[in-house]
C-alpha cells in the first residue's frame, strides 16, 4: 500500500536574515584583526614592554608599529601593558584615511583591533579582556574617532569608530528588530526619525538593564561617555552621536533590574551636558540638542517626586540643562533659582549654583565674540551674586 508523504512545511521569511547575515560577516571581518597583526609582524620580537610593573616613577612614551601594539593587547596578560596597547592604538594610522567602501574590512587595523577588544574577543592565549580593558577600549574608539574626524557633511564611511561603537551597543544591548515597522516606542517608521540615523540599528527595543551583572554596568556608562566625546573636524559632536544619548535617556527601561539605575541615569545626564561643548554645528547637530534637552528636562522633573540618593539625577540633570541651554543660546528655559533653595539636597543647590554662574559667564562669550567690552558683563554679575549667597547662606557646605 502507498502511504502518501506530507506536504513540505511551509517557508517562513525570516525578516531579519540579511541583518543577521551581515552582523555575521562582520564579526567574521573583525576576527581577522589579530591574525593580520600577526601576519605583519615578520620579526621574532612581539613586541617590547619597558617597566611593565610600574615601579619608575615616570610615564615611558614608546614608538613602534601598529600590529606590535596589536600582539601587546591580545598576548600580554598583564592588564597594565593591555591599557597601555589600547592608549598607543588612538594614535594608528597617522593622517586622515579616506573609506570608500561600507565594509569594516577596509577599516584601519587598530579600529578593529579596538573594536574586538570592546566585544570581548579572546587570543589563543589568554582569557577574556578585563572590563576595565574593555571600557578603555569604547574611550579609545571615540578619541581614535576625534583624531581622525571627517567633517559633519561625511557619510557614514567615514566614522569608524562611532560605528564600531554603535554597533557594539545595537548587538548588546538592543533586542531584534519589531514586527509591522514598528520601534522601540511605538511610533511608525518615519515619525520619529532619531533612530533611523544610527549606525546599524535595526529598529530593535532597548533591552532592560540588568545590572546584577557589573560588566554590562560599566559598559553601559563607558559607551554613554564614550559617544559624548566624539567631535567633528570643526568641533562639533556629529549627530549620530547626540541621537544615541538621546535614545539611551528616552527608551531606559528599570523595571526588571532588582537594583537601582540612579547613577547610571546621572552618567547619561553627564554625557548628555558633555556632548554640547563644543561648537553648534549642522541643523541636525542643533534638533538632537533640542531632543536632548526634553530628555534631560524629563529626568530633572521625574526625579521631583522620586527623590534619587541625595538628588544625583537632579543635580547632574541641572548642569546638563544649564550645557544645552548655552548651546542653543537665548535666554535660559529653566528656573535654576528655584532649585538654590533650601528645600533641596546640598548637591543639587551646589549644581543649580553653578548653572547660575554658568548663564552669568555666557554672557561674557558673548560680547567677546561682538566685539564688546562691558564693565559691568557676565563675570561681574556673577561675582555681586556669589557674593551675595555667601553672605546669606547658612549651610556651611554650600556656603
Amino acid at each position: 500500500k502507498e502511504v502518501e508523504e506530507p506536504p513540505p512545511p511551509p517557508v517562513v521569511q525570516d525578516e531579519s536574515k540579511d541583518q543577521n547575515e551581515s552582523n555575521d560577516v562582520v564579526q567574521q571581518e573583525e576576527a581577522e584583526a589579530f591574525q593580520e597583526a600577526q601576519d605583519l609582524n615578520s620579526s621574532p620580537i612581539l613586541w617590547v614592554n619597558v617597566d611593565p610593573r610600574r615601579r619608575l616613577l615616570r610615564r615611558i612614551l614608546m614608538r613602534k608599529p601598529e600590529y606590535q601594539w596589536v600582539e601587546q593587547l591580545y598576548q600580554d596578560e598583564m592588564v597594565e601593558s593591555q591599557l597601555d596597547a589600547v592608549n598607543a592604538l588612538v594614535e594608528y594610522p597617522s593622517g586622515n584615511p579616506n573609506y570608500s567602501s561600507s565594509s569594516i574590512a577596509v577599516f584601519p587595523l587598530s579600529v578593529r583591533a579596538l573594536g574586538e577588544c570592546l566585544r570581548g574577543k579572546t587570543a589563543h592565549t589568554q582569557e577574556e579582556h578585563s572590563v576595565q580593558v574593555r571600557a578603555a577600549a569604547a574611550e579609545a574608539l571615540a578619541l581614535w574617532q576625534t583624531d581622525h574626524s571627517p567633517s559633519l557633511n561625511e557619510s557614514h564611511n567615514a566614522w569608524p569608530g562611532l560605528a564600531m561603537l554603535q554597533q557594539f551597543f545595537t548587538e548588546r544591548f538592543v533586542s531584534p528588530p519589531l514586527p509591522q515597522g514598528k520601534n522601540s516606542i511605538g511610533f511608525k517608521n518615519g515619525e520619529d526619525k532619531t533612530d533611523s540615523i544610527l549606525f546599524g540599528w535595526n529598529g530593535g527595543l532597548l533591552l532592560p538593564n540588568w545590572f546584577d551583572d557589573p560588566i554590562e554596568y560599566c559598559l553601559k556608562k563607558s559607551l554613554a561617555w564614550s559617544f559624548s566625546l566624539i567631535r567633528a573636524r570643526c568641533g562639533s559632536c556629529p549627530a549620530h552621536a547626540r541621537a544615541q544619548l538621546v535614545v539611551m535617556l528616552r527608551d531606559n527601561d528599570n523595571s526588571e533590574n532588582d537594583r537601582s539605575d540612579e547613577y547610571y541615569i546621572a552618567q547619561l545626564l553627564v554625557a548628555a551636558g558633555q556632548s554640547v561643548s563644543s561648537r553648534r554645528g549642522g541643523r541636525m547637530e542643533i534638533e538632537m540638542a533640542e531632543k536632548l534637552w526634553k530628555e534631560v528636562k524629563r529626568w530633572v522633573e521625574a526625579d521631583e517626586t522620586g527623590f534619587s540618593h541625595n538628588g544625583v539625577i537632579t543635580a547632574c540633570g541641572l548642569q546638563a540643562l544649564s550645557q544645552i541651554e548655552i548651546y542653543l543660546g537665548g535666554r535660559p528655559r529653566t528656573d535654576f533659582l528655584a532649585y538654590a533653595s533650601t528645600a533641596h539636597f546640598p548637591s543639587v543647590r551646589i549644581a543649580a549654583i553653578q548653572s547660575i554662574i554658568h548663564h552669568f559667564l555666557a554672557e561674557d562669550e558673548l560680547n567677546e565674540t561682538m566685539g564688546e567690552c562691558l564693565s559691568n558683563g557676565g563675570f561681574h554679575k556673577a561675582i555681586s551674586w556669589v557674593l551675595q549667597v555667601v553672605e546669606q547662606e547658612k549651610d556651611f557646605w554650600v556656603r
